[in-house]
């Protein structure tokens, strides 16, 4: 990913284009700024588009968007993402077609998650084109909705109408995980036990939204398991 947006950033140089926005953050880089070990190309390229960008006077920004609602639609029915291979899908914390279908409260149960449908994303970044030129942060945050995984529980149980698997994983237990897959070296292993860290520790629950977003209907989580999982959805 580092290496396509180095290549963009140096497109957009040549250009002389005046704005850019790099690769989302899912998570709070503001309180985060140090991603896992698997998404270490992140940082470095953070640091180096602000050198560059702050050279050629180029307006950037990092949204911050939570963890993106996609991830959670059926196989099949991703418009911008791949389907995992099955050998992943543990990996997400919400599963609706697993049999039963389960959710897994990573840390502590009472956070509310941030998550945003890729269509609000797109919506959100041609708002902040509307914007005149000087006017970004450093940093755009934007929620489309906060669940915690307690309230995902639920509401995939009464959309579904059917018991809902729940497992509990203290954070505790998540660093420990992360801790046993490094000294293991297994990439994949380390990948999974870091994103769960992540989708635990508190690095998905950001601040309010950016105010540009003021009045932008988003798409809730409900209303996404509703309309993939609900009676008479196809």
């Amino acid at each position: 990913m580092a290496q396509s947006h180095r290549n963009l950033l140096e497109a957009a140089v040549a250009e002389g284009i005046r704005r850019f926005v790099p690769a989302e953050y899912a998570n709070d880089v503001g309180r985060f700024p140090i991603p896992p070990s698997s998404e270490a190309d992140k940082l470095h390229f953070r640091e180096h588009a602000a050198h560059v960008c702050r050279l050629h006077e180029i307006e950037y920004t990092l949204i911050c968007n939570g963890i993106i609602m996609d991830f959670f639609l059926p196989r099949g029915k991703k418009k911008y993402l791949a389907d995992l291979p099955p050998k992943l899908l543990n990996v997400l914390p919400v599963d609706a077609e697993a049999d039963p279908p389960r959710v897994v409260v990573l840390g502590w149960p009472g956070d509310g998650i941030s998550m945003t449908l890729a269509d609000d994303i797109a919506r959100g970044v041609v708002r902040l084109l509307l914007l005149p030129y000087g006017s970004w942060n450093e940093i755009t945050y934007l929620s489309g909705d906060r669940v915690s995984w307690e309230d995902a529980a639920e509401i995939l149980g009464r959309i579904l109408d059917r018991k809902v698997e729940t497992r509990y994983i203290p954070l505790e237990d998540l660093k420990w995980e992360v801790g046993e897959a490094r000294e293991s070296g297994d990439l994949m292993r380390i990948e999974c036990a870091e994103l769960n860290e992540a989708f635990g520790n508190g690095s998905e629950v950001l601040p309010a939204n950016t105010s540009c977003f003021e009045g932008m209907q988003t798409t809730k989580f409900e209303q996404v398991m509703r309309e993939y999982y609900g009676k008479g959805s196809t």
